[in-house]
């Protein structure tokens, strides 16, 4: 089998589980790849959550120290702040609602109806 010279990983969605059996062999599994690959190939990682949210997001506070442990060693980590373009299209679009109804109440936002009614459209 050839060895990749990088490894992507776009999100970590899969280590949402609503199991807890799956979300901690999901862990593990990322764990194993991690490993795997620490010192020995690229890994190329995108995620919407900051290295403080891991232990929650892993669900195990340990493999999240370990797996940031390898990750940031060596690493070169861009963060990148600010709406994604999807997101700024949807909202010009009229299809999300902007920052400020979002932050506001809905009469504020002029809102009649329920308020988490975006996310159904």
């Amino acid at each position: 089998m050839k060895r990749s010279k990088a490894e992507l990983v776009e999100e970590l969605r899969f280590l949402r589980e609503d199991n807890a059996a799956q979300r901690s062999a999901a862990a593990t599994a990322f764990f194993t790849l991690v490993s795997a690959r620490y010192e020995r190939g690229s890994i190329i990682l995108t995620s919407n959550k900051g290295f403080g949210e891991w232990g929650e997001l892993l669900d195990d506070s340990v493999i999240a120290s370990a797996v940031l442990d390898r990750l940031l060693h060596h690493s070169h980590v861009l963060n990148i702040r600010g709406e994604s373009y999807r997101l700024r299209e949807k909202r010009q679009a009229g299809l999300f609602p902007s920052h400020q109804q979002l932050n506001s109440t809905p009469e504020e936002a002029g809102d009649n109806h329920n308020h988490t009614d975006w996310q159904n459209r």
